[in-house]
C-alpha cells in the first residue's frame, strides 16, 4: 500500500466517524426540548378582576308608604238612615233589594239626579243579572233551596265547596259589585263609594249571628263567613224573585206558549187563575213554586224568557 492510498483510507475513516456521530447526538438533542404544560393556562389569568357586587340591603321590616300612595278617605260625618229595621219583635226586616243598591238610595251623599244619571246602566245591570239567572237557573235553585245553611262545616272543606259551587253567580261570570262599577264609569266619585261601603258594612255587621256556647267557635265563624259570602250573590237571588214575580203576572199568555200538551197546560193555567190583581209577592211566589214542579228546567227557562221578551214588546 503506497502513501497515497493510506491517506485516502484514514480521510474516508474521519468522514465516516463523523457522521455516525452527528446521526448518534441527533435523538439526544431532541430530549432536552421543553415539555409543553399538562393543562393550558385560562386566557384571562393575567387579566384583573372586578370586585364581587355588594350584598344587596336588607329590606326594611316596616317600609314606610310610597310617596304616591293615596291617603284614606276621610267621610263627612253626615246622617243617614241605617238599612237595619226591625220589626215589632224585634227581629231583622229583610231588605227587598240588594244591599249596595239600598245603600246608594240612601247614601247622604248622594243626589237624586246621580241616581237617576245611573238608572241607564242599572237597567243594563238587571239585563245581565236575567240572562245569569235563567242560564244559571239550577244553580240559583240550589242556593235557593239552602246550599249555604245546610252546610256542613265542620267538615274541613265545606266553605271552599259553597266558593266554588257559586263562581257561576260571582264576578268575573257576573258583573262586578254595583258601587265598583257606578264608580268605574264616574257615577260615583271615590268618597261617594266609600261611603255607600260604610253603610253596607254596617248592616253586614248588625246582621250576623251572635255567638252561641252551643256553637264551636270555629263553626260559628265558618257560618257568619257563609252568610256573608251569600250577600255576596244576593243580586242574582233578588233578581230571580222579581223575575218571579213579574213572570206571575202573564202566565195566562206564556204558558200556552211553551207548547206544552193540553192536559199540563190546562193544569198550570188552573193553578195560575188562583192569582188576583192584589195578590201580594208571597203568593205569587207560592204559586210560582208550584208551577215550577210541573216544568222541567229548560221549560222554566223558556217561560222566563218569554215573560222578557213580552216585556219589550217582542
Amino acid at each position: 500500500m503506497n502513501l497515497r492510498t493510506d491517506r485516502l483510507l484514514r480521510g474516508t475513516a474521519l468522514c465516516g466517524i463523523a457522521i455516525a456521530a452527528a446521526v448518534l447526538c441527533a435523538p439526544v438533542s431532541a430530549q432536552i426540548v421543553t415539555q409543553p404544560p399538562v393543562k393550558a393556562p385560562p386566557i384571562d389569568e393575567f387579566i384583573p378582576k372586578p370586585p364581587p357586587p355588594a350584598p344587596a340591603a336588607p329590606r326594611p321590616i316596616n317600609p314606610r308608604p310610597k310617596p304616591d300612595r293615596p291617603a284614606d278617605i276621610v267621610l263627612p260625618d253626615l246622617p243617614y238612615q241605617p238599612l237595619l229595621e226591625r220589626d215589632a219583635a224585634g227581629n231583622a226586616k229583610p231588605l227587598m233589594e240588594p244591599t249596595e243598591l239600598a245603600a246608594l238610595r240612601r247614601n247622604p251623599m248622594v243626589k237624586p239626579e246621580e241616581i237617576a244619571a245611573a238608572e241607564k246602566y242599572l237597567g243594563e245591570r238587571r239585563a245581565s243579572f236575567e240572562r245569569l239567572v235563567i242560564d244559571s237557573l239550577d244553580l240559583i235553585d240550589k242556593v235557593e233551596g239552602g246550599l249555604f245553611e245546610n252546610a256542613d262545616f265542620a267538615k274541613k272543606d265545606a266553605f271552599n265547596a259553597l266558593i266554588d259551587a257559586t263562581k257561576p253567580l260571582r264576578a268575573p261570570a257576573a258583573p262586578a259589585s254595583l258601587t265598583d262599577e257606578l264608580k268605574k264609569r264616574g257615577l260615583l266619585t271615590a268618597e261617594q263609594a266609600a261611603f255607600s261601603a260604610k253603610i253596607v258594612k254596617e248592616y253586614h255587621q248588625a246582621t250576623l249571628p251572635p255567638a252561641s256556647p252551643d256553637v264551636p267557635a270555629p263553626v260559628h265563624a265558618k257560618k257568619s263567613l257563609a252568610i256573608i259570602y251569600k250577600r255576596g250573590v244576593a243580586e242574582p237571588l233578588f233578581v230571580h224573585r222579581q223575575l218571579q214575580i213579574e213572570t206571575s203576572r202573564g202566565l195566562s199568555a206564556t204558558i200556552p206558549a211553551l207548547g206544552l200538551d193540553k192536559k199540563k197546560a190546562d193544569a198550570l193555567l188552573a193553578k195560575a187563575k188562583s192569582l188576583k190583581p192584589a195578590s201580594n209577592d208571597d203568593a205569587r211566589l207560592a204559586v210560582m213554586a208550584e208551577i215550577s214542579k210541573d216544568l222541567t228546567i229548560d221549560q222554566r227557562k223558556e217561560l222566563f224568557r218569554k215573560t222578557i221578551a213580552n216585556r219589550s214588546g217582542g
